[in-house]
């Protein structure tokens, strides 16, 4: 027996096709969960402060930066050291390993001090969860 696929059924399809390559295509990268671009040296505003922030959060006397706001080349230094520290690969890139580690640094000091602190981070940084 012998199946017909009419010209709608082919148009529907090579049309959804096309669109889903379209939507691939010009996403940025995303973490597996939270949908948030991966944090850059040059990165500005909120999601570069709380990079700044996870990263102090450590308490490590060797691995600081001063939270501005600006990813700048003091926070990319100490973004691979925090990197290194934690056996992520140290590129300077917050994607959703390091934004994941940078959380728990974030709910880590959250709860030492018996706060929210910076748990709102959690809007701005790539992670897992």
């Amino acid at each position: 027996m012998k199946f017909r696929v009419g010209r709608q059924a082919r148009l529907a399809t090579t049309v959804g096709a096309l669109a889903l390559a379209s939507v691939l295509a010009s996403s940025s990268p995303a973490s597996a969960w939270t949908l948030e671009p991966y944090i850059r040296y040059g990165a500005t505003g909120d999601p570069a402060l709380c990079v700044q922030l996870g990263i102090d959060s450590m308490d490590n006397r060797d691995i600081w930066t001063y939270p501005d706001g600006q990813f700048g080349s003091d926070t990319l230094r100490a973004l691979k050291a925090f990197q290194s520290y934690w056996g992520l690969e140290a590129d300077g890139v917050v994607g959703p390993a390091t934004g994941t580690k940078l959380m728990d640094m974030i709910y880590m000091d959250a709860r030492r001090s018996s706060s929210v602190g910076n748990t709102w981070c959690y809007t701005h940084l790539p992670t897992y969860s």
